[in-house]
């Protein structure tokens, strides 16, 4: 969400984005270019689409990917031996959809592993020389030098978000080949929709259209059981989402964007907006103000999940959040746009 800091870009930028990732990422013509104008790469970058297109940010990618690649298997190996299964999430399985390597940009990898490993996963991740930086009730963050980045979920989703139950049953689901573990590209599926489903609230950016369109197509040639995915995304209450969600896909690569459309993916970003987001929770929360200000403690504790054990601790990391906003410039503009956000809203009502 890059609202405050981004430089914007015209829908004309968008109009010649468009074509160039349909013809590389859906039709595999995917020979990386010269850089193009300024704007158009600017909001290449801002979609982390950069990498489908542009020579040098293909080639800083695939470096990265080969790193992580040998490093996600290093991981693999340490945890096949004590007998850990680890199935890959996000982004590294969505990568293999992708024409070429080093197509699919990324920032971290994600993995999951059953709850009762997590502690023999932790010590593993620091034998091999990783530091726990945070933690929430579904995932650790890990980090070494130079630039690696693991995300080791223990749950898909929060056990607040009830509507998607059906994942407490992965491990059940899932096959194993020489130590590795796959979902069924059905599950791959609606987890990629609930997963959309939950960030949805900030919009999405070209990235994620694109994996949509990819990953229907693997859905397509692999003969997936589309019955059974519908009746699952209608007791998830995710129909009307799915459907939205191909719909703009095959208008942005295949159709004539309007206006609106063209608009808000030229000022917005991979993952969307920080208005959308700011709109988005006003008209879910009347208290919308109020809670920004003192966050309800299930909602600080999904940021400080010691909340969940220590409740009684609420004021003092209400008062670490409020001097986090103060002294770190990225927050203190959030907070500052967020604000302006909703005072605009309210004097136009």
């Amino acid at each position: 969400m890059s609202d405050t800091e981004c430089t914007s870009v015209g829908k004309e930028q968008v109009m010649e984005l468009l074509p160039l990732l349909s013809k590389a990422v859906l039709s595999g013509a995917c020979m990386p270019m010269p850089s193009p104008d300024e704007g158009v790469l600017a909001l290449a970058k801002r979609h982390l689409v950069a990498s489908c297109l542009f020579a040098e940010d293909r080639n800083a990618a695939i470096k990265r990917q080969i790193l992580f690649d040998a490093e996600r298997e290093e991981i693999f190996q340490r945890a096949k031996a004590r007998n850990i299964p680890v199935l890959e999430l996000k982004g590294n399985a969505l990568s293999k959809l992708y024409p070429a390597y080093g197509m699919r940009s990324f920032a971290d990898a994600d993995l999951l592993i059953p709850t009762s490993f997590e502690r023999a996963f932790h010590t593993l991740m620091k034998e091999a020389g990783y530091s726990l930086r945070s933690k929430s009730e579904v995932h650790a963050n890990y980090c070494k030098d130079p630039c690696f980045h693991f995300e080791i979920h223990t749950r898909l989703f929060p056990k607040t978000m009830k509507e998607f139950s059906y994942f407490e049953g992965i491990w059940e689901r899932v096959s194993e080949e020489d130590g590795k573990y796959r979902m069924p590209i059905e599950d791959s599926y609606l987890y990629f929709l609930a997963h959309a489903y939950k960030h949805s609230v900030s919009g999405f950016g070209l990235r994620t259209y694109l994996d949509f369109l990819l990953l229907k197509r693997k859905l397509i040639q692999d003969g997936a059981d589309f019955s059974a995915i519908e009746k699952e995304l209608a007791h998830m209450g995710l129909s009307s989402f799915a459907e939205k969600l191909a719909e703009t896909s095959e208008i942005l690569f295949y159709g004539t964007p309007d206006q609106e459309l063209l608009q808000t993916i030229a000022k917005g970003s991979v993952y969307g907006t920080l208005e959308e987001n700011t709109v988005h929770r006003m008209e879910q929360d009347e208290h919308f103000l109020r809670h920004a200000l003192f966050p309800p403690i299930a909602s600080l504790a999904s940021a400080y999940p010691t909340l969940y054990r220590f409740p009684v601790l609420y004021p003092v990391f209400w008062l670490f959040r409020l001097f986090a906003m103060l002294f770190c410039k990225s927050r203190r503009d959030s907070a500052l746009f967020r604000f302006r956000v909703y005072r605009r809203r309210k004097k136009n009502k």
